[in-house]
């Protein structure tokens, strides 16, 4: 009851509610605007999602580092 002693003494512009749903319809209105350009992205989401364990499973597991690419790789920091 705290909050409708609250709210009874505030101007209807001023009510949360009001600011929320507009905020809600506003960003509705945007997205329906934006959905020629957003249509793309979403359903390169949608099927990267749905393709990535098959991916996972072609990719080769990770190789050991063997001695000599190490090697290589700290040989330039070793020369004087």
């Amino acid at each position: 009851m705290l909050e409708s002693k609250f709210y009874s003494n505030m101007p209807a512009l001023a009510s949360p509610q009001l600011w929320a749903g507009s905020r809600s319809r506003g960003g509705g209105i945007l997205v329906w605007l934006l959905s020629p350009i957003l249509a793309p992205f979403l359903f390169a989401a949608i099927l990267a999602y749905i393709l990535d364990p098959l991916v996972e499973r072609l990719t080769p597991p990770p190789r050991a580092a063997d001695p000599g690419r190490r090697a290589g790789v700290r040989s330039p920091w070793l020369l004087p």
